[in-house]
C-alpha cells in the first residue's frame, strides 16, 4: 500500500525566508518611510537646545509653488512700488529745488530793487527835511527879531553892516507892538507845522524801511522754506534708496498659507514626522518665537522636499526664511 504523500510548500527553512524577505518588501510598499525632522537653536554661546511643541505644516508640494508664486508677484509689486515712489520723490526734490533757487533769484532782484528805492527815498527826504530846516531856522530869526530890539552890532561894525543895522532897527520901530507880537504867534505857528512835518519825515522813512525789511524777511522765509522741503526730500530719497536695497522680508510667503494636508507639533526632543507618498513632492512649513537661554528667536521655515527625498530635516536659527541657507 502506498502512503500519500503530501508536498508543503514554503515549509522548509529556505523557503521560509524567502517568504519573509517578501513580507518585509510588501510591507515596505504598503507602508512607506515617514517625513521626519527635528527643530533646535544655536545659541550665542554655541549651545544646542531642542524646541518642543513647535507647531509644523506640511503642505504638498504643487500647492505651495503657486501659492509662493503668488507671493513673489507681491513682493515684485512692492519693489516697483518703490522704484515708483523713489521717482516721485527725485520729481519733488526737482521741483523744490527750482522753486528755492527762483526763490533766490527774486530775492536778489528785489534787493537790488529796494537798494536803488531806499538811496532815492532817502535822498528825497534828507532834500525836505534840508528845507523844512532852513524854514525853521529862518523863522526863528524872525521870531527872534519881532520880541526884541535889534542889538547893534559888536565892535566896529562896517558901512556896510551898519547900513543893514539901520535898516534893521527902522524896520522894528515903524511896526507896533501888537504887529510884531502877531507876527511872532504866526512864526511859531508856522515853525511847530514845520516841525510835525519833519518829524512825519522821519516816522515816514522808518515806516519805508520797516516795509522793506519785512518783505526781505518773507522772501528770505520763501527760500529758506523751499530749502526745507527741497533737503526732506533728498532724505526721503535716501531712506527709499536704502529700503529698496534691503533684503525682502520673505516672511510674506507664511501670510495667507493654503490648507495644509497635515499638522502636527515636536515633542520634547523638538522631533516631529509626517506620513508620506514617496511619488510627491512636499514643502514643511514652521514658525515659532521662543525665548532660550536668554535670548529672543522668531524662527520661520519653508522648506521643500523633493518626490523620494527623505532625508531627516534638520529646522534650526541657520536656515530660516531668508538665511539663503
Amino acid at each position: 500500500m502506498v502512503s500519500p504523500v503530501f508536498l508543503l510548500t514554503g515549509c522548509g527553512p529556505e523557503s521560509a525566508e524567502r517568504h519573509s524577505a517578501v513580507r518585509e518588501t510588501r510591507s515596505a510598499i504598503a507602508e512607506p518611510l515617514p517625513l521626519k525632522g527635528q527643530v533646535f537653536v544655536v545659541t550665542s554661546n554655541g549651545k544646542s537646545v531642542t524646541l518642543g511643541s513647535v507647531p509644523v505644516q506640511l503642505f504638498e508640494a504643487e500647492t505651495m509653488a503657486s501659492h509662493i508664486e503668488e507671493k513673489e508677484r507681491e513682493i515684485e509689486s512692492q519693489q516697483a512700488a518703490k522704484v515708483a515712489q523713489i521717482r516721485q520723490l527725485e520729481e519733488k526734490a526737482e521741483r523744490e529745488l527750482a522753486r528755492k533757487e527762483e526763490a533766490e533769484r527774486g530775492h536778489s532782484e528785489r534787493l537790488k530793487e529796494m537798494r536803488a528805492e531806499v538811496a532815492e527815498l532817502t535822498r528825497e527826504l534828507d532834500q525836505k527835511k534840508e528845507a523844512l530846516a532852513k524854514q525853521i531856522s529862518t523863522n526863528q530869526e524872525a521870531i527872534v527879531f519881532f520880541s526884541n530890539f535889534p542889538p547893534p552890532p559888536k565892535g566896529i561894525p562896517s558901512q556896510m553892516e551898519n547900513e543893514a543895522y539901520e535898516e534893521l532897527r527902522a524896520k522894528w520901530i515903524s511896526m507896533s507892538a501888537g504887529e510884531r507880537k502877531a507876527w511872532s504867534a504866526v512864526l511859531i505857528g508856522i515853525s511847530e507845522e514845520l516841525k510835525e512835518e519833519e518829524q512825519r519825515l522821519l516816522k515816514a522813512r522808518e515806516e519805508a524801511f520797516s516795509a522793506f525789511e519785512s518783505e526781505l524777511r518773507e522772501l528770505s522765509d520763501k527760500i529758506a522754506g523751499a530749502e526745507e522741503e527741497w533737503k526732506k526730500a533728498l532724505k526721503a530719497i535716501a531712506d527709499a534708496k536704502a529700503a529698496l536695497e534691503e533684503p525682502v522680508d520673505r516672511s510674506i510667503y507664511l501670510e495667507d498659507l493654503p490648507k495644509p494636508l497635515a499638522e502636527t507639533r515636536t515633542d520634547a526632543a523638538g522631533e516631529f514626522a509626517f506620513e508620506v507618498d514617496d511619488a510627491r513632492g512636499y514643502v514643511v512649513v514652521a514658525q515659532v518665537e521662543r525665548k532660550v537661554e536668554g535670548e529672543l528667536f522668531d524662527l520661520s521655515w519653508l522648506v521643500s522636499v523633493d518626490a523620494g527625498e527623505r532625508a531627516r530635516l534638520l529646522l534650526s536659527n541657520h536656515n530660516v526664511i531668508g538665511s539663503d541657507r
